[in-house]
């Protein structure tokens, strides 16, 4: 299948893809130099900035201030959170600084969301003080998963990470336990069940 979607950056209102602070003037410029020159190519593409968590409606609006919101087709959003709420809240604030832009019918894409999981223990009680078993996990991410698809937030796609992990803590920030697939045999663990039938529902 031919690529159509392209997600600009990775995260840029996060400083871990900086040399130095997350810098919303310098990201604005970019969208405003790569964005007709990819479209002049490639005029179907789907062109996404790419928004992490962290104030994100605050950086997003600093890009539509810049004169960054004619430059982008779709926001790719990483609306990490510990509970479906959570993430809903984040989804909903980017809507509204979207629509106060004046793109408010622009597409919203989560192109990163997840946990990392407990897979042999109890894990914590709640995703704030390190991971939960699988089980709570799984329910937690389809949950969010029913809840934007039955929202009015203009979602238009919800993707899970990871497919798989190494299971160890060799990954930063526990990303090896964000898998939905094992690592030694490729079945899907509760989360990733639950996924599957979620996606059904959607």
């Amino acid at each position: 299948l031919p690529t159509t979607h392209y997600e600009l950056w990775n995260e840029a209102n996060s400083p871990n893809f900086w040399t130095g602070k997350a810098d919303s003037a310098a990201y604005a410029r970019f969208l405003q130099v790569v964005y007709p020159k990819v479209k002049a190519a490639a005029p179907q593409a789907t062109l996404m900035a790419s928004i992490a968590w962290p104030d994100a409606s605050t950086y997003l609006g600093a890009l539509f201030a810049a004169g960054a919101g004619g430059a982008m087709d779709a926001v790719a959003f990483h609306p990490y959170a510990p509970t479906a709420g959570s993430s809903l809240g984040l989804v909903r604030n980017l809507r509204a600084t979207l629509a106060a832009g004046g793109r408010g019918a622009m597409p919203i894409l989560i192109t990163e969301s997840g946990q990392p999981a407990n897979y042999a223990g109890t894990g914590t009680n709640h995703a704030y003080d390190g991971p939960v078993n699988d089980v709570t996990r799984a329910a937690t991410l389809a949950l969010t998963g029913d809840a934007l698809a039955n929202s009015d937030c203009g979602v238009d796609s919800y993707l899970v990470y990871a497919v798989t992990g190494t299971e160890t803590n060799k990954e930063i920030l526990s990303e090896g336990f964000m898998g939905l697939f094992g690592y030694a045999n490729a079945a899907p663990n509760a989360t990733g069940q639950a996924l599957m039938r979620a996606s059904q529902r959607w």
